[in-house]
């Protein structure tokens, strides 16, 4: 016969089973948990007990449909329910504690359904169903072989080598790149909760803390020892950073032997030795990131997975908390409106994608003046200032003869401002020139020279500078491309790239539109706009829930998912139907002295070029105008990852592109 505990064969004439000891009848390790032998949705048998904690009880299950060894997780809220010995109904009690009990089943449910998304993912335990039955609610999930990483460091002695740690964190980083990509957060790394599978498999489990990132006040929910500080305030903006901590803090177990300092005792005096002070064997590098992925400060932490991944695996120079914190001290905020700011060179090295000849070659004394486009006074456009000002730094710490005085002008002020320039012959040194008129055209050195200082095949659109730019009067740095954003508690879309808007399949049958309206002309080229429910209110209508999609741009991506992250998904047309627009178009007044024109081509060249620049200008951490899209190869290799698909098949091929400006 089959034990109704372990799930093994045995002969019946014995009575018990010689595997586990258990014989037929015998009651749980605890009153309210499910008997052996329990079945559920007529398919699954319910074994022993594996674990159990404030919200749930797992049992080791055999699925009699597939006939396998599974892992079921009951819902089963301490305090809030109970069960009469030996029954199968969860007894919910009255008053208050029922609508918490409902509101944890409608999480756990949600967690659940959340988690079958990852099941191709091999770093994360599979969860292949979920149902309510019995008052409660269950998901079944693959039955893991092996240990904790908490037990696997104590049959160690208490620590790993560090190419084994690595490979750990890198496997537990990939699934919880796939975790924030849908904008859940786990809330619950720890050795506890990451599998060391007998068959060299490494898991991420336990998904009963994780929550969406966005906007919610979170439960306080954690380990100590691996949670951050603004896990212990519910009020406190929790995001990938949560996680990045807690893997931080766990890898500094494994390569350590104990456990970091807590959170919280660290935030008021910070006594915590980095792991090369602990053990000199272990790299400086190694050691920097990992104190960097604990930092106290969200601001100093890493701020994704992808940053962590890379500095634990790389050659280059890792730099410490206290460097990094000394490097943001030293910006500058920028004032918004008309402000101009004079910035001293800041020590970072000029970056090593410039070759050697360019690095080597001197300028002239110079003092360039540069006027930009500032959009909106908003929390994005401080992004903005801050990465121009750091781009600016790194160009006049390689040339320290040179001085970049720079200002910001609003939008809605910038045109008249650049025209009047013009008219009076005092044009800044290098201008934002996006949309270009005529009157200030005429004033306008040709490129070719900047163009000449840099190689096309390492950006997008310069290949083909005289077809994009036939009059050369201007040079882009970024780029926009169409983007179409779905509500996904409206709506379903799995697919890479969409084809047909009848692909998107409304959970209630119906799906109503709204565009951006400068884009309006191009999704009517796409669309027929006759056929679909269009409302005039654009991104408004999406971000209220009122429209099912959203067709915009990339310009979009950041206010979207500030205020939809977990909700929506988002994808573009295929490549021969995308048309990109100019992001950030720059020119060069022709009057310009010898010097000046020589110093404003370079510093054009390298905001082009050079990836660091670019990193900065549009995509890195606190820095950069995330509205727009870099043009250097390498800097948007950064972006296209498992967090982007979208980008990876359409830049695939540059030529796939039209490109004008807006």
């Amino acid at each position: 016969m089959r034990c109704n505990n372990c799930f093994e064969e045995y002969d019946e004439e014995l009575g018990v089973c010689p595997h586990c000891g258990y014989i037929d009848g015998q009651p749980p390790k605890e009153a309210y948990m499910l008997y052996a032998g329990t079945v559920l949705q007529s398919r699954y048998i319910v074994g022993k007990v594996l674990g159990f904690g404030g919200f749930g009880i797992t049992y080791m299950a055999y699925d009699t449909k597939l006939e396998r060894k599974v892992a079921i997780k009951e819902y089963y809220p301490a305090g809030l329910v109970y069960r009469t010995p030996g029954t199968k109904d969860v007894v919910v009690f009255k008053g208050k504690r029922y609508k918490d009990y409902s509101d944890g089943l409608k999480r756990f449910l949600d967690e659940a359904r959340n988690a079958t998304k990852f099941i191709n993912n091999p770093n994360i335990i599979d969860v292949m169903e979920f149902f309510e039955e019995n008052g409660t609610a269950y998901y079944v999930m693959e039955l893991l072989v092996g240990l904790s990483l908490g037990d696997f460091l104590k049959e160690r002695g208490g620590k790993i080598d560090t190419d084994e740690a690595i490979t750990i964190t890198l496997a537990i980083g990939k699934a919880l790149k796939d975790i924030h990509k849908v904008g859940y957060i786990h809330r619950d790394v720890a050795p506890d909760n990451i599998f060391i599978c007998d068959n060299g498999k490494i898991k991420l489990i336990d998904f009963g803390a994780a929550r969406f990132s966005a906007n919610e006040t979170l439960s306080i929910v954690l380990k100590p020892g691996y949670a951050p500080a603004e896990q212990y305030d519910s009020v406190n903006k929790q995001g990938p950073w949560t996680d990045v901590y807690a893997l931080g803090a766990t890898m500094y177990r494994m390569v350590v032997g104990v456990k970091p300092d807590e959170s919280t005792n660290r935030k008021t005096q910070d006594t915590t030795p980095s792991p090369h002070e602990m053990d000199p064997n272990i790299s400086i590098n190694l050691s920097n990131a990992i104190m960097r992925a604990m930092s106290i400060q969200i601001h100093l932490r890493y701020q994704t997975v992808d940053e962590f991944m890379a500095d634990i695996t790389t050659e280059k120079k890792v730099r410490s908390v206290e460097t990094v914190r000394k490097r943001k001290k030293s910006l500058r905020w920028i004032g918004i409106a008309g402000s101009v700011i004079v910035v001293a060179g800041l020590g970072l090295y000029f970056s090593r994608n410039w070759n050697k000849q360019k690095d080597e070659a001197t300028l002239p004394d110079a003092d360039i003046k540069m006027w930009y486009v500032l959009e909106d006074a908003d929390e994005t456009e401080s992004h903005k200032v801050k990465g121009i000002s750091q781009a600016i730094a790194d160009f006049m710490e390689a040339y320290d003869n040179v001085t970049i005085e720079y200002t910001a002008i609003p939008a809605d002020e910038y045109e008249a401002k650049i025209t009047q320039a013009a008219k009076d012959g005092e044009l800044p040194d290098i201008f934002e020139s996006t949309g270009l008129e005529s009157e200030v055209a005429g004033d306008v050195e040709s490129l070719e020279k900047v163009i000449s200082l840099i190689s096309p095949e390492k950006e997008y659109f310069l290949q083909d500078y005289e077809k994009y730019y036939p009059d050369q009067k201007s040079a882009p740095s970024s780029f926009i491309m169409p983007v179409v954003y779905i509500n996904t508690t409206l709506a379903d879309f799995d697919k890479d790239v969409i084809n047909n808007m009848d692909d998107i399949k409304a959970h209630d049958g119906n799906v109503t539109y709204s565009v951006d309206e400068s884009w309006q002309s191009y999704y009517d080229e796409q669309l027929n706009p006759e056929n679909y429910d269009m409302s005039t209110d654009g991104i408004n209508s999406f971000l209220s829930g009122e429209a099912t999609v959203y067709l915009g741009s990339s310009k979009d991506m950041e206010k979207i998912y500030d205020t939809m992250t977990g909700k929506c998904t988002h994808v573009t047309f295929e490549a021969d139907k995308v048309e990109c627009r100019a992001g950030s178009d720059w020119s060069i007044p022709d009057s310009l002295s010898k010097d000046n024109t020589q110093v404003a081509e370079r510093f054009l060249a390298y905001l082009i070029e050079d990836p660091t620049a670019q990193d900065f200008l549009y995509m890195q951490g606190d820095y950069g105008d995330k509205t727009k899209l870099p043009i250097n190869k390498a800097a948007i290799e950064t972006l296209i990852s498992d967090d982007a698909q979208f980008y990876k098949k359409i830049l695939k091929d540059a030529d796939s592109f039209s490109y004008k400006g807006e």
